[in-house]
């Protein structure tokens, strides 16, 4: 099994990482999807019907197929995201990032001391304590994914990136086009011009770039990896239910 520290290698090198969507699914069905070819699955806080009691199960799900999880968090509370890494998650992907501040903030809930400055006990994510001095040392390797979705946003990305404290970037594109007041509208001009800076950005500052592939079609995968997007999520768990045709 590939360890968290080599997971965020090949996310800083920017290698082609696959993600599974979850939304409504519960845990059993979570561990039948997750063993498909995923190397990373995603809960959504956001937008899906999850709460933190929902959590633990959710995990255990995907720690039986060696998955990598992530919680996409229903905002940047420092209180949601210290309580989501106490649970066991890997990392998290946070909405509407628009400031370097914010970022500042969020790092500091995700990291103990001396890299942030989130709280130390006993919690599920060290089995209480049974795995405490082990897991200290693994935290230092949570993941940190931003989302971009606002114009504002896209202004700030190079002064976000400037301090080193993510580890990725995900595309919010129906929020990022609304910002543009042009929702929906993937063509326009303003829209791809923000994706370009971002993908610039990326590359320049080395971190991963990342969108949502809601087609049905696999070879899309790899169409937005030649244009610079390596960190993707594949459909929905809803989208791969109401997809199925006889």
């Amino acid at each position: 099994m590939i360890t968290k520290k080599n997971f965020k290698k090949k996310i800083l090198n920017r290698k082609l990482l696959i993600g599974a969507w979850f939304q409504i699914l519960k845990s059993d069905a979570v561990e039948i999807v997750s063993k498909n070819n995923f190397d990373w699955v995603c809960f959504d806080f956001e937008h899906g019907i999850y709460t933190l009691n929902d959590l633990p199960d959710l995990l255990r799900a995907t720690k039986l197929n060696k998955k990598f999880s992530f919680v996409r968090t229903l905002s940047k509370d420092s209180s949601e995201i210290r309580k989501i890494f106490d649970l066991g998650a890997d990392g998290i992907i946070v909405p509407k990032i628009e400031t370097a501040d914010e970022v500042k903030n969020i790092y500091q809930n995700i990291f103990y001391p001396p890299k942030g400055s989130r709280g130390i006990g006993y919690c599920r994510a060290n089995m209480y304590g049974k795995f405490f001095s082990e897991y200290i040392k693994k935290s230092q390797n949570n993941l940190f994914i931003i989302m971009i979705e606002s114009l504002s946003g896209v202004k700030n990305l190079e002064d976000i990136l400037k301090q080193k404290l993510v580890d990725g970037i995900f595309v919010g594109p129906y929020d990022l086009s609304a910002s543009l007041n042009d929702v929906g509208n993937f063509k326009s001009k303003k829209f791809n011009d923000c994706l370009n800076r971002i993908l610039f950005l990326s590359k320049k500052y080395n971190v991963s770039c990342g969108l949502h592939i809601l087609k049905n079609n696999s070879k899309s995968i790899y169409k937005e990896k030649l244009r610079g997007f390596n960190f993707n999520a594949y459909l929905t768990d809803s989208i791969i239910i109401s997809d199925y045709k006889i």
